[in-house]
């Protein structure tokens, strides 16, 4: 494993195109003869991301002009996804991005993979389910970039086009949440609504918003539009702070819970739209337990009012 802090960096990416190759999806590429890729990760990791690529000869399903190979060992996961294939799509040149079609082994669901296609204009995504795809262009995105911990203008520029895209200025920005993860997912805070419920007291417009009860209901439009409504956040580290993308510049003020692993992707996503952070440690929170976790509500309340009440630009860690 490597050092986070050492990879907390702008990201820097690199568009090649490669031509008449075979892909899968998972990121690597065959010339005819035998696999090969380009790393996308620091050095060190390589081992760990080729040991989730598994290279299958599987039939060869689409032959295409153009493609984009996303292939990355954990795009079943929502904030890896945006960070990892959302923004390379922008990246495309718009005089090609209408020819280009997405080729991925994994997504977090194909409604949000569609939904990306269709705000891009673009052809519809091909899953290859270790099958193979020959690409006569293949575009490929290669580092120097940190793994999962990128941000800067890439991801202001992705955000800007979105929020133009889908109209989210029209939406006020006016609302003050403690948002809590669906049951049977990790890091789920089991007395975060008895701590709004005390926020309160701090300002009344504080609401609950539990997404087990919602769940139905959420997709990449409601996202969104809530997250674009949002003033002030109090939330668990993890994907959920991807949603950042979705947010004005410079107004969001959030109380990011961390477990015992410090989230630098979560955190990289606030310091994009620019938002007022106070960083909260509970190491007692273990990263992938489904247990609900209990924590000091004091703490939370603490930094609540310290945020509530601040006017300038700042980070604490606590």
């Amino acid at each position: 494993m490597f050092d986070y802090p050492d990879c907390f960096k702008p990201s820097k990416y690199y568009i090649y195109t490669f031509r008449n190759m075979y892909t899968n999806g998972f990121g690597a590429m065959h010339n005819g003869s035998h696999w090969i890729a380009t790393p996308k990760t620091v050095e060190g990791r390589m081992d760990y991301w080729f040991e989730y690529a598994k290279y299958d000869d599987g039939p060869v399903v689409a032959y295409l002009n153009y493609a984009l190979d996303v292939g990355f060992c954990f795009l079943n996961f929502y904030g890896d996804f945006v960070h990892h294939a959302f923004s390379y799509i922008y990246l495309i040149p718009e005089t090609i991005r209408k020819e280009v079609t997405i080729v991925c082994a994994q997504s977090p669901s194909k409604s949000t993979l569609n939904f990306i296609c269709n705000i891009f204009e673009m052809p519809n995504p091909i899953f290859t389910n270790k099958n193979i795809v020959y690409v006569h262009n293949l575009l490929y995105m290669v580092g120097p970039h940190s793994w999962q911990t990128h941000y800067g203008e890439i991801m202001q520029k992705l955000t800007e086009f979105l929020r133009e895209k889908m109209k989210l200025d029209r939406i006020p920005i006016t609302r003050y949440a403690f948002i809590n993860r669906e049951l049977g997912k990790s890091r789920r805070i089991k007395n975060l609504e008895e701590i709004c419920n005390e926020a309160k007291k701090i300002c009344p417009s504080f609401e609950y918003i539990d997404l087990n009860i919602y769940k139905s209901k959420i997709n990449v439009e409601t996202t969104a539009k809530l997250w674009a409504s949002l003033k002030f956040v109090v939330h668990h580290g993890g994907s959920g702070f991807s949603n950042c993308i979705f947010v004005k510049k410079g107004v969001l003020k959030a109380v990011i819970i961390h477990c015992v692993w410090y989230d630098y992707p979560a955190i990289n996503f606030l310091i994009t739209c620019e938002a007022k952070v106070i960083s909260l440690q509970f190491d007692h929170i273990e990263q992938w337990s489904t247990d609900p976790a209990v924590i000091d509500p004091s703490r939370v309340l603490g930094a609540v009012k310290s945020l509530y009440n601040s006017k300038n630009r700042i980070r604490y860690n606590i």
